[in-house]
């Protein structure tokens, strides 16, 4: 648990921040990398993703953003 209704969840493989409008999914590759999906909660409830970014264990990145 983290300050102001914010929390870490842990799961198989998987990190995932939680606040009252975001979700933030990390999950670490074998390879040495890192992979992060952020989401923002929509008013109907439904989830839409805002960026995906992967890190490589050489530190190349590849970030996507997605349309509103």
């Amino acid at each position: 648990m983290l300050s102001g209704g914010r929390f870490i969840s842990h799961h198989l493989g998987a990190e995932i921040y939680h606040d009252s409008r975001h979700q933030v999914i990390k999950v670490n590759y074998s390879s040495g990398g890192f992979g992060e999906l952020i989401k923002e909660l929509q008013p109907d409830g439904s989830w839409r993703k805002q960026m995906l970014a992967t890190v490589g264990p050489g530190d190349q990145r590849s970030i996507i953003e997605y349309a509103r």
